[in-house]
């Protein structure tokens, strides 16, 4: 018997970023989304397709196409580019 992959509701997402330390804005912007996120202690991984984000509480995984990062200032980063995946992780990394 093979089991389905059950996809996670935006409800459940949205509470999963919540209950997180981090902090997301998203935005239209001229080459795809710009998505604001606090409470970033650093960066674990970055590459055009995939960014790591780190905090307190656990990681941001940002995934999509053209990714690239502004400044990180004041426990804020801003990622640019055609953003398709946003995942939260808890516990160590």
């Amino acid at each position: 018997m093979q089991e389905k992959k059950k996809k996670a509701d935006h409800a459940s997402i949205l509470a999963a970023i919540k209950s997180s330390s981090f902090r997301l804005e998203l935005r239209k912007g001229a080459r795809g989304a710009v998505m604001l996120v606090s409470g970033v202690i650093g960066i674990s991984d970055y590459t055009e397709e995939c960014v790591i984000v780190l905090s307190h509480g656990g990681r941001l995984t940002v995934r999509g196409e053209g990714l690239s990062l502004g400044s990180l200032e004041g426990r804020a980063l801003e990622i640019f580019g055609k953003i398709e995946e946003v995942c939260v992780g808890y516990g160590k990394t």
